[in-house]
């Protein structure tokens, strides 16, 4: 009797697992198609990056949120949109190559970044320094089209115990991808309306 409980009880834990999957699966076929319309009815990027950020809150934890935006003519890295309990207000544009934050890192080595366990080994060889507030556990993503990287993407928790797993990880980088060709497509329509407008 005990092992045919065992048995109900192991299946029905696999039943709730593929379930659970299910659902996550839809949730994020959802976000990409929800991706590809922000990225084709871009009219200002401020209210498309705003828009990534609602998205990606509804597959992850996301209060602390970040893009960074790099000029491969000028080698400057900026950050156009970020939302940040802890550091508010404007955050300077950085020569990258320079740069010794996370975010030039990532763009340097085209890898993603998590937590302080990736981090603080960086830290102690000195290829790192900590800009700003340290967070709990983050998550920092390259955004790159084919081998063409375009800036980065960070999510970040300052909660004792909310951190991310390594699921959560590979879920950001499959979406971040979507976002890279979204965040291009929505590059392109806005220097277009800006072309058209100057020509008007």
């Amino acid at each position: 009797m005990t092992d045919q409980l065992d048995t109900i009880e192991s299946l029905q834990h696999r039943l709730a697992e593929r379930e659970e999957q299910y659902r996550r699966s839809e949730r994020v076929q959802t976000a990409l198609y929800e991706i590809a319309d922000a990225a084709s009815s871009v009219t200002d990027m401020q209210e498309f990056y705003a828009r990534l950020h609602e998205i990606i809150a509804r597959l992850i934890y996301a209060k602390n949120f970040f893009i960074a935006i790099l000029d491969r003519d000028s080698g400057v890295l900026n950050w156009p949109y970020h939302v940040d309990e802890k550091d508010a207000g404007e955050w300077p544009a950085a020569p990258y190559r320079e740069d010794k934050g996370v975010t030039s890192y990532v763009l340097r080595t085209g890898k993603s970044l998590h937590g302080a366990a990736d981090v603080s080994g960086l830290i102690k060889s000195g290829e790192l320094e900590i800009i700003g507030t340290l967070a709990h556990d983050a998550i920092l993503i390259p955004l790159k089209v084919d081998s063409n990287i375009l800036g980065a993407l960070c999510i970040q928790s300052y909660t004792e115990g909310l951190g991310y797993t390594e699921q959560d990880v590979q879920l950001l980088e499959f979406v971040g991808q979507h976002i890279a060709t979204a965040l291009l497509h929505a590059r392109l329509i806005e220097e277009t309306l800006q072309r058209n407008n100057e020509l008007a």
